[in-house]
């Protein structure tokens, strides 16, 4: 990449030494001197040479610029990037909407073994029957609890194998890209 840059560079600096021999032939009798007189053509002349030739030097910066920007922008890859985090962030949601999904499934659980509870209370008759009503509810949460962790578990269990493979696919060192 350097000696690219370096080559870049002699040649912008060719073209502008050009464009100044042309820039001083054309203003070599200027006005002012004794017996010369004053030829505006030769100051036109003068004028356009100076201009192209800052357009082309800002011509030849901007395209070695811009050719260099390209080269480290591909040495970048930024598709792969992107699409790798896209992938990571997919992980992510598919993990937070799972964890919702089994919290709301396990509230709703809760709130039906609470009703169930109360209308169980409201039929007792007398101690026995509300102390049977609140075994039954206490079974219920245990039952319902227990099946939260088995689905906080098995979710948490899928995540290592997802991120280990995007890691994989993602980070691990290609053999395969070309060497510049």
């Amino acid at each position: 990449m350097l000696s690219t840059l370096i080559t870049q560079w002699e040649n912008a600096n060719l073209a502008v030494f050009q464009l100044f021999g042309k820039l001083v032939a054309q203003s070599a009798n200027p006005a002012g001197l004794p017996g010369a007189t004053t030829d505006v053509r030769a100051w036109r002349a003068f004028v356009r040479t100076a201009l192209q030739s800052t357009q082309q030097y800002t011509s030849a910066t901007q395209s070695a610029f811009d050719a260099g920007w390209r080269e480290q922008r591909d040495r970048f890859a930024l598709p792969g990037a992107a699409a790798a985090i896209k992938e990571l962030a997919a992980i992510n949601a598919d993990l937070a909407t799972r964890i919702a999904q089994g919290h709301v499934q396990h509230t709703g659980a809760l709130t039906d073994a609470a009703a169930q509870y109360l209308d169980d209370l409201s039929r007792s008759r007398n101690a026995t029957d509300a102390a049977m009503a609140f075994g039954r509810f206490a079974n219920d949460m245990q039952a319902q609890s227990r099946a939260l962790t088995l689905h906080t578990s098995s979710v948490a269990g899928s995540v290592s194998p997802a991120i280990t493979q995007w890691v994989e696919k993602h980070l691990s060192d290609d053999d395969t890209e070309p060497a510049k």
